[in-house]
C-alpha cells in the first residue's frame, strides 16, 4: 500500500456534505454502487471499488441523496471518483495523487445495515443526548482497523455541538462493532 494519508485527511478533513433536495430520494449505498462501478469500468476495465463514503446528509435510516465511490485502476495507475445522485453519475474525475490501495471485500452490507450496528452500539443514544447529526458513513478497507488490515469497515462519525465526535467501526462482512472512540 502506497498511499494512506490522502485518504486519512479526506476523512478528518470531511467531505462537507450538504442536504438533499426536495426532489431527491435518498438511497442506500449500494442501490447505486452497480451503476458507479459500471461507469468506472467503462473509464478502465480493470477498476476496482476502494471506497465508498456519502456525498450527501445521511438520514437515521443510512440512506443518503448522493453517494460518493472510489475506484483504482493499476493499469492506468490513477484513482477516480464518482458522485451519484437520482441513478446518475453527477460528477467524476481523477485524483491528483497516487491511491494504490485494496479494494473493498465483496459482499459488504448497506449503509442502513451498518448504521443500525453503528446506532445500537452507542450511536442513537449519543444523537438522542446531544442533538447529534451522522457527518460520515465511509466503506473502506483497513484504514480504520490497523490491526486487521484485510477488514473492509464502514465508519460512522456523528457530530454534536460542543461534544467531541463519536466514530463507530462496523465490520462490514458481519456488522460486528469493531471499535469505537470520541474525539
Amino acid at each position: 500500500m502506497r498511499m494512506r494519508t490522502p485518504l486519512i485527511l479526506l476523512i478528518l478533513l470531511g467531505t462537507s456534505a450538504t442536504g438533499a433536495r426536495a426532489d431527491e430520494a435518498p438511497v442506500a449505498a449500494a442501490d447505486v454502487a452497480e451503476l458507479a462501478t459500471d461507469a468506472a469500468r467503462a473509464w478502465s476495465d480493470d477498476a476496482r471499488l476502494v471506497y465508498v463514503e456519502n456525498d450527501a446528509r445521511v438520514g437515521v435510516d443510512g440512506r443518503a441523496a448522493r453517494w460518493g465511490f472510489l475506484f483504482w485502476s493499476k493499469t492506468r495507475d490513477e484513482a477516480r471518483g464518482y458522485s451519484l445522485r437520482d441513478g446518475d453519475v453527477v460528477e467524476a474525475r481523477s485524483l491528483g495523487f497516487d491511491f494504490d490501495v485494496p479494494p473493498l471485500t465483496a459482499g459488504w452490507i448497506d449503509s442502513d445495515e451498518a448504521l443500525r450496528h453503528a446506532d445500537e452500539a452507542g450511536g442513537a443514544e449519543y444523537r438522542e443526548l446531544h442533538a447529534a447529526r451522522l457527518r460520515n458513513m465511509v466503506l473502506t478497507r483497513g484504514l480504520l482497523h490497523l490491526d486487521e488490515p484485510d477488514r473492509t469497515t464502514w465508519t460512522c462519525v456523528y457530530d454534536a455541538d460542543g461534544q467531541p465526535s463519536l466514530w463507530i467501526v462496523v465490520d462490514a462482512a458481519s456488522g460486528d462493532v469493531l471499535r469505537r472512540w470520541k474525539g
